[in-house]
């Protein structure tokens, strides 16, 4: 069969280049399996997981299309929800990317990846997600017992994206302040990105939160006005 030439968003990239050579990826929510066909590319053995039937079907059918047979030998596809369906010692790296953080967390602290021997995860929260969001992945991060490595911000087809790499290591099971909500993307040597791109992302964060929190203040201000009211009208 004729493959077809696999054409990967830098986004993507940026999550392939962060597994290092010779692991063994599971690609959690693999859906149309472009990752995963990228790993294979690239020398690994994936495990292309899924909770959609349907979603494996098409994974199945593109990898036919982007792999050759040596490669497409490489990915194995599971119906599974998450960390659930594998087994100690399957693989040492995970790659999540195109959930969001809520999902991304309940597949923590449902399928414990540190006890089946998973060394690294690498994460990608689909597009722009909150910095608050990250704060809390953080956190779950080192609550699961992973310390981040390296952290990289992109800008692509005018999204912007953060992508975590940790490690299963020595965490301190705390993350607060600054380095919880920017992590490695404010400072140190493992930054990477385009700090322009990074500055006017977290901006666009700050007036978020900002015309958040005047609303809250304003709901405030409704509901004390009210609770006057009807004091008023017992008297």
């Amino acid at each position: 069969m004729m493959t077809i030439s696999l054409q990967l968003p830098e986004r993507l990239s940026t999550v392939v280049l962060m597994v290092q050579p010779g692991s063994l990826v599971a690609d959690i929510g693999c859906d149309h399996a472009m990752l995963s066909a990228a790993l294979a590319l690239r020398g690994h053995s994936v495990l292309a997981c899924d909770i959609s039937h349907h979603g494996l079907s098409k994974a199945a059918s593109n990898l036919d299309r982007w792999l050759s047979h040596p490669e497409r030998s490489r990915v194995e596809l599971r119906y599974t929800n998450g960390f659930i369906g594998l087994q100690t010692g399957e693989c040492n790296v995970a790659c999540i990317a195109g959930l969001g953080v809520d999902r991304m967390r309940r597949l923590l602290q449902e399928g414990t990846p540190a006890s089946l021997g998973v060394e690294r995860l690498v994460l990608q929260p689909i597009r722009e997600p909150r910095l608050s969001d990250f704060a809390v992945l953080r956190a779950e991060l080192a609550t699961a017992g992973y310390v981040i490595e390296q952290e990289k911000f992109s800008f692509c087809s005018g999204n912007a994206y953060i992508t975590i790499c940790a490690g299963l290591g020595m965490a301190s099971n705390e993350c607060t302040g600054i380095d919880c909500l920017l992590g490695q993307l404010s400072r140190g040597p493992h930054w990477q990105g385009d700090r322009d791109q990074f500055v006017s992302f977290v901006r666009r964060q700050r007036n978020i939160m900002s015309t958040h929190l005047r609303g809250m203040q304003l709901s405030r201000t409704v509901i004390v006005r009210e609770d006057e009211r009807n004091v008023v009208r017992q008297y």
